[in-house]
């Protein structure tokens, strides 16, 4: 049986790189139209920073601790550091992309003890913003700003970014004030969604070797059954079904590094080539020659 660190430590956290390391905003452009992209789900992560997205183009299903909203052309959505999500492309997206380090705020006193608390002791996770809601205008003109702003990094830039940045925060916490966060709250408790993240954990540590339900549900020291029922529950998935997609993915990143077809099952744990091909393709729809075929005619 696999034994897994329970202090956990973090260390399965997502780490964002910033463009300057100084600064805690990066702004990004995410464009999968048009690409051929073999799979449509980003997997469950977290990681410790606020994390906002414009949908430009296309369609898409966020999952955060749980709870599920879809997002159409012209929805923002944001997220609170540390929240589990994952994300099903349902139509090829455009988007643009800020990730915020939480000491942006940190740096000053009064805005950490008096709002960054708030936010943290809210239950709610992320923030689906969409055009009906009254300070929809205003989040959506500070969010734009800001990642223009990151993007082109005239003189200044900062100053701009930062100035914008604490105008989405406001956004939030007057929205926090009138609904109380209430409002999307999570179905899951916090302890449940830290026994997830464990689990997970445990996943990435160890998908290259052969792992049963029962190594995956003794990382959160629960049973076979309770581990099913979450995974279920909060990913919409099997145990099972996360740590197949789990090594598919991370054979297409050896693939996409020039690895060969039997050095990414092997390397991922898929026992033979034949069972490595069957899932790819039923997972992609492509074989992972043809996937290969596709890197090279692209570069």
């Amino acid at each position: 049986m696999k034994q897994f660190d329970q202090t956990f430590a973090n260390a399965y956290r997502e780490t964002v790189q910033y463009e300057e390391h100084t600064f805690p905003i990066s702004a990004r452009y995410n464009n999968s139209v048009g690409k051929g992209l073999p799979l449509s789900t980003l997997q469950a992560h977290w990681h410790d920073d606020f994390e906002g997205v414009e949908y430009v183009q296309g369609i898409c299903e966020y999952t955060v601790n749980g709870e599920r909203f879809v997002m159409h052309p012209g929805d923002f959505i944001l997220l609170k550091g540390n929240a589990l999500h994952s994300i099903r492309v349902l139509k090829e997206t455009e988007s643009k992309v800020l990730l915020i380090h939480p000491r942006l705020f940190n740096q000053n006193e009064f805005y950490m003890q008096r709002y960054l608390r708030m936010l943290d002791h809210s239950e709610k996770a992320a923030w689906l913003i969409h055009a009906n809601l009254p300070w929809y205008q205003a989040f959506a003109d500070a969010f734009r700003r800001t990642w223009t702003a990151c993007r082109e990094r005239a003189a200044g830039y900062e100053i701009t970014a930062t100035g914008q940045a604490y105008q989405m925060l406001e956004c939030l916490i007057r929205d926090l004030e009138v609904s109380g966060g209430s409002s999307a709250r999570s179905s899951f408790s916090s302890s449940s969604i830290e026994a997830l993240k464990r689990m997970i954990g445990f996943i990435h540590d160890e998908f290259r070797s052969e792992i049963s339900v029962l190594d995956i549900a003794d990382a959160a020291n629960i049973s076979k059954s309770s581990c099913d029922k979450m995974f279920r529950r909060v990913l919409s998935q099997s145990p099972i079904e996360y740590l197949t997609d789990y090594r598919i993915n991370q054979s297409i990143s050896l693939l996409s590094d020039g690895a060969t077809i039997t050095e990414a099952a092997l390397s991922c744990g898929f026992g033979t080539l034949p069972y490595y091909s069957r899932v790819f393709k039923d997972k992609t729809g492509s074989t992972p020659s043809a996937y290969r075929k596709m890197l090279q005619a692209e570069m």
